[in-house]
């Protein structure tokens, strides 16, 4: 769905599986689709989807391993190949931080820039959302933020970067039906439409949040898109990528995109069972290690978040999230970091996921 006078897209889809201990046969996921009103008022559709049950056993949190990282200054960056401008080019390392607090950015409701910069200065990953399809059976796509003027978010985004934080330009989105990417020619129109909007704005690299399915995308297209950027701007590139916990192509695109794919960011919110806090901490813990099982490192994993306390769908408590990521990081210290969905939500609530997941996985 696309976004109609008074209101704001929430385009985070996510879904869940219904533990069943005495089972591990497929079982139903709850997805929420999810609108949110000027005034912070929701409205919601839901579907259902299959996918593999599971439990997990609990085990106690414990603090997050203190590990040092030195934020780049970006302000004036440009590297050999062309990426990079006034407002503030790729790094000339393009490495990123070895834990990872991020948000996204909304392109209909914000906050400003600037002002998560002055708040929040723990994030040092922001997700700016979103790319669209232009042309429906196609790989175009435009990018064309509301909240902010083009020029002032130009401005910003270099501020924010050269402040230690950095950017990406978010796909797709859960609402979003008109992109195809399917075959190689969509993959080059893709590659042809995002390469002057990642110039023009300075981001560091691209977040794929395609939730069409097998019908819209598929994984030999994906990684085409993500090989044809890296191959273009260089290994300092970042690519991401933000599945739904029950999407299993996520996981065989990842795979195909090998080192190529630098973040992997699972969506767990949005699903009504995520509310209970025993379930969210069984999925979290399930559907992490079967990622890492199946050959997708630690290093790149994610934990996507919602914890604005009026939410009116599956979130939680900064607090759980936070307790399950450091439980997890005890077997795997490696453990990226976590992302909310979205920053505006936590402006709502003096930054508390910000401050909160900075003080326990930032040095």
């Amino acid at each position: 769905m696309r976004a109609t006078p008074g209101f704001v897209i929430h385009l985070g889809l996510a879904a869940a599986c219904t533990v069943d201990a005495a089972s591990d046969d497929a079982s139903a996921f709850t997805a929420t689709e999810t609108e949110t009103a000027a005034d912070g008022s929701t409205t919601a559709s839901t579907g259902s989807a299959t996918g593999a049950s599971a439990t997990a056993a609990s085990a106690t949190a414990t603090g997050a391993t203190s590990i040092d990282t030195a934020a780049d200054d970006a302000s004036d960056s440009t590297d050999d190949d062309g990426h990079g401008d006034s407002t503030g080019g790729a790094p000339d390392d393009g490495a990123l931080p070895a834990k990872l607090v991020a948000g996204y950015w909304q392109m209909w409701q914000g906050p400003r820039v600037a002002e998560i910069t002055a708040n929040a200065p723990e994030y040092n990953l922001q997700y700016a959302a979103f790319a669209l399809g232009t042309e429906s059976g196609t790989g175009h796509v435009s990018f064309d933020p509301v909240y902010s003027p083009p020029d002032e978010l130009r401005l910003d985004i270099a501020a924010s970067r050269a402040a230690g934080s950095r950017w990406l330009l978010s796909i797709g989105g859960g609402g979003e039906g008109a992109i195809t990417l399917l075959e190689a020619s969509h993959a080059d129109q893709m590659v042809a439409s995002l390469i002057p909007i990642i110039d023009d704005y300075g981001f560091d690299g691209i977040d794929f949040d395609l939730e069409s399915g097998p019908d819209g995308w598929s994984v030999d297209a994906m990684a085409a898109v993500a090989q044809q950027l890296d191959a273009h701007y260089g290994p300092q590139f970042i690519i991401s990528a933000a599945p739904r916990p029950y999407e299993d192509e996520y996981r065989d695109a990842a795979l195909a995109m090998g080192d190529t794919l630098d973040l992997f960011g699972f969506q767990f919110y949005d699903a009504p069972e995520f509310n209970d806090p025993q379930f969210l901490h069984d999925n979290i813990v399930y559907r992490v290690n079967q990622a890492i099982d199946l050959g997708i490192p630690a290093s790149k994993i994610m934990i996507g978040c919602i914890t604005y306390s009026d939410y009116g769908y599956g979130h939680n408590t900064v607090e759980v999230y936070r307790d399950i990521f450091l439980e997890l990081e005890q077997d795997h210290p490696d453990l990226r970091g976590v992302f909310i969905w979205e920053t505006s939500l936590d402006a709502l609530e003096g930054w508390s996921f910000a401050h909160g997941m900075g003080a326990a996985l930032l040095p």
